[in-house]
């Protein structure tokens, strides 16, 4: 067994709320909007705290993620709304 100790928590992460995460048969999912689309993309996650989790892979600084997708999929028109959840840069 290994674990990796943090020493210092300067390194920036990219994170998203938690709720903008779907897990299903153990594959971690967030939905972002592209062009007023739907988008599902596969992500690989990593710390969780504060009801944060950071991204490892998947995401980019920048997209807009749909807090608590439920069932939306690939190419069901979305709309942005005031309490949307734009990445950081």
């Amino acid at each position: 067994m290994t674990a990796r100790i943090i020493l210092s928590d300067e390194e920036m992460a990219l994170a998203v709320p938690e709720d903008c995460i779907v897990t299903f048969a153990g594959i971690e999912k967030a939905v972002t909007v592209d062009h007023g689309k739907a988008q599902e993309k596969e992500l690989k996650s990593g710390r969780r705290a504060n009801g944060m989790v950071e991204i490892l892979s998947g995401l980019n600084a920048g997209e807009w993620v749909v807090r608590n997708p439920g069932s939306l999929h690939t190419g069901e028109l979305v709309e942005v709304s005031s309490d949307s959840m734009k990445v950081p840069d």
